[in-house]
């Protein structure tokens, strides 16, 4: 899985985990301190392969979706916008 990283904490220990990968990102890139979580974000433990596969299915296709995504501004301004056929 591209751009996963992978490590041995326990599932019950979420930020731990994150504080991990923050950690090891900001070392490889050598951007100590840097903030690598979006706003809202939550966790999510991936608990079976049919799991896993939902995720990477919603992944894959998020990219369809976004015309239709709130956070689209173009979208939603040209919805906005009259147009005089």
């Amino acid at each position: 899985m591209a751009g996963a990283v992978w490590l041995d904490i326990p599932a019950h220990q979420p930020r731990s985990c994150k504080a991990a990968v923050t950690n090891r990102i900001n070392h490889q890139a050598h951007t100590v301190g840097c903030k690598r979580w979006q706003r809202g974000y939550y966790e999510r433990i991936v608990r079976d392969d049919q799991e896993l596969e939902r995720i990477r299915i919603y992944i894959r296709r998020n990219p369809e979706r976004w015309a239709e995504d709130r956070d689209n501004l173009a979208a939603l301004l040209e919805r906005m916008t009259y147009h005089n056929h």
